[in-house]
């Protein structure tokens, strides 16, 4: 029996709100399989595609957007198996991808090469704004800040 292993390590492909396609390939033709879940505890359990082939794919399909599932892909022939692994991989967020620059000190608007950034002078009112007005998910990256309001 030959030692059993990935030639190409399982990787996501094709990014999608709603599905995760996982990819790899082995030395021997054999047989799809995972483990999956929400958590790496794979709740969701085994799946196993029929045949055996060289070049694996498995996809899985009306997830959710923008969360993460751990799976762990490998193959199995007989007693041999490659090794396995638990790895995050997402569905693509729903969000539009904008972003906004705002400033709490003076703009120098002449070395803005795309986006104008903007001042306020407060700062915690706008973000804050933000926070109530955010439907879903709201990304925000700030610097120096230490007001108790906003963190």
């Amino acid at each position: 029996m030959k030692n059993l292993y990935f030639t190409k390590e399982p990787e996501q492909v094709n990014p999608d709100k709603i599905t995760i396609t996982v990819q790899w390939e082995t030395n021997d033709e054999v047989a799809t399989a995972i483990f999956w879940g929400n958590t790496p505890d794979s709740e969701q359990g085994y799946l196993q595609l029929a045949g055996n082939t060289f070049e694996h794919e498995f996809q899985f399909t009306n997830l959710l957007p923008s969360n993460i599932y751990y799976i762990s892909p490998f193959s199995v022939s007989d007693d041999n198996t490659t090794h396995s692994y638990t790895g995050p991989f997402a569905t693509v967020s729903n969000s539009s991808g904008q972003v906004r620059h705002y400033f709490n000190h003076d703009v120098d608007y002449a070395v803005a090469e795309e986006d104008m950034a903007v001042w306020t002078p407060n700062i915690t009112a706008t973000v804050i704004h933000y926070f109530n007005m955010a439907q879903h998910t709201l990304c925000i990256t700030m610097y120096d800040q230490e007001l108790d309001k906003i963190v």
